[in-house]
């Protein structure tokens, strides 16, 4: 019997290897698969807030950098100018996206992941952490798509309403909302859904001690006693 790419992608074991290759992949592998240098733009408040180190933060993973993101939000260092730090968090929600969505023809792992349907990979967590917080009902709850999308689907979807311009006919309070929304979506799934999974694994004291910067070890000076404008623009 011929199985559907679905049903390919929806075995149990398989999604598994696909979500555990994935979430191991570093910042410098992401780094080389985009297209626009959003990478930057997510590490730079990082380095500079926690003071982390440029040069170790290339063997970041994706789950360490999706966990540091979802303690974004609440903290009033991550406040810019004209925006606080649910702002912040929102944008890097779109970071993680965009480059997802370059990787997928750079990366294999990228490719495989975001082909995996979005059930198969909410299952694959639920096994993963044993709990219900991930189920795909609490999943079905917070965001709006179609039982045959898979990640790669939702994220298009997810970033073709961000791209959407405001129309007249439109409140600018409706607009704001479909927007807002659009990028919660996001973080649901690229970094809440991973954060929950593992957060009894990770934690952001230990992650930010793995790469704090040393000038023992590097010999430099921190980018944080450099002047740095913390409202870098966003690549578009």
């Amino acid at each position: 019997m011929i199985q559907t790419n679905t049903q390919y992608m929806s075995d149990p074991a398989r999604a598994e290897r696909v979500v555990r290759r994935f979430m191991n992949i570093t910042l410098r592998e992401m780094k080389q698969m985009q297209i626009r240098d959003y990478t930057s733009y997510l590490t730079n408040k990082l380095i500079l807030t926690e003071g982390l180190s440029e040069k170790k933060l290339q063997n970041m993973s994706y789950l360490e950098l999706a966990c540091l993101i979802a303690n974004v939000g609440g903290k009033p260092q991550y406040d810019g100018y004209s925006h606080d730090s649910w702002a912040q968090q929102m944008v890097y929600y779109q970071c993680l996206a965009s480059i997802l969505r370059d990787g997928r023809r750079r990366s294999i792992p990228v490719r495989l992941f975001m082909a995996l349907p979005l059930h198969a990979f909410h299952a694959c967590l639920d096994r993963i952490c044993s709990t219900d917080l991930l189920s795909l009902q609490s999943f079905k709850a917070c965001c709006c798509y179609k039982d045959s999308d898979t990640i790669g689907d939702f994220l298009n979807e997810k970033i073709k309403v961000l791209n959407k311009a405001w129309q007249p006919v439109m409140s600018l309070t409706a607009y704001e909302d479909i927007i807002k929304t659009a990028y919660k979506d996001l973080g649901i799934l690229l970094v809440d859904s991973f954060h929950a999974a593992f957060s009894q694994q990770l934690c952001t004291t230990d992650i930010c001690s793995k790469y704090s910067f040393s000038f023992e070890e590097e010999g430099s000076i921190h980018p944080m006693f450099y002047s740095a404008n913390d409202e870098n623009e966003l690549p578009l």
